[in-house]
């Protein structure tokens, strides 16, 4: 049920919007980064050189969203060259937290009764 609430300046009845198309703006945005973050992690796991273009491309946009992470925990190199990056794994579980509170934010002041739904 959503929402009533009374217009000021058409004293109209009018129900309140819903924040759901919020919810899955934020969802779609963390889809977009866990996406490119597990690509990140994959080719450095197989170790992918950066001198494919698309490698590369891969690595620079991503380093901003990996690069408050490095030092937490360091990454575990392979013979062969593979690297297990930890912090882009760290990345990845703190997007996810940061925008499940975004939606239980917006959930709690969204003027609907609505709950949002984990996509």
């Amino acid at each position: 049920m959503a929402t009533v609430y009374r217009d000021v300046s058409t004293g109209q009845m009018v129900s309140a919007p819903s924040a759901y198309p919020i919810y899955r703006v934020v969802y779609y945005l963390l889809d977009i980064v866990e996406v490119l973050l597990a690509v990140r992690f994959i080719f450095r796991l197989i170790g992918a050189s950066t001198v494919s273009s698309f490698a590369n491309l891969v690595y620079n946009i991503t380093a901003p969203l990996v690069a408050p992470f490095f030092g937490i925990l360091g990454s575990s190199v392979t013979n062969s060259g593979a690297v297990f990056e930890w912090p882009t794994v760290v990345a990845m579980i703190a997007y996810a937290i940061i925008a499940y509170i975004i939606v239980r934010l917006i959930a709690m002041i969204a003027p609907s009764d609505e709950v949002p739904l984990v996509e």
